[in-house]
């Protein structure tokens, strides 16, 4: 297997470039870096404008605190597709269907979609694709 290992800005750099793709594969490392950013950087710089923004006299309709911000509603309405992607491209990593994603209609299912996101990614050739980073 070859070292598909990428940082943080990579990933980042892959999320995007694969804005719609869900052909080949992408590693453990492409999605839970991204996630990382997103939830820890993005998501928080955005929060902290929003709620800034609310402070604002007149601005009121800018951030509802049971639904949050209106940039943080845009960027989740932004990165649907993206996400969508790269976990169907994850799940092909493991050699399974991106339509697994299903399960998560089941509540239930999310416990082994998380497993399949942590998991090893297949060794050499699956019915995917090669063992390589997708957008590489």
């Amino acid at each position: 297997m070859k070292n598909r290992y990428v940082n943080l800005i990579k990933s980042a750099e892959l999320f995007f470039k694969n804005y719609a793709s869900t052909k080949g594969r992408s590693s453990r490392s492409a999605l839970w870096w991204w996630i990382l950013a997103d939830v820890v950087v993005i998501s928080t710089i955005l929060d902290l404008v929003d709620a800034a923004m609310y402070s604002v006299e007149g601005t009121d309709w800018f951030y509802d605190p049971e639904w949050g911000g209106l940039l943080g509603i845009l960027w989740i309405v932004i990165t649907l597709i993206p996400y969508l992607s790269l976990y169907v491209r994850r799940l092909q990593d493991t050699n399974r269907s991106g339509w697994l994603l299903l399960l998560t209609f089941t509540i239930i299912g999310i416990i082994p979609l998380l497993v399949w996101f942590c998991s090893k990614g297949t060794e050499g050739v699956n019915d995917y694709g090669e063992d390589e980073e997708a957008g590489l």
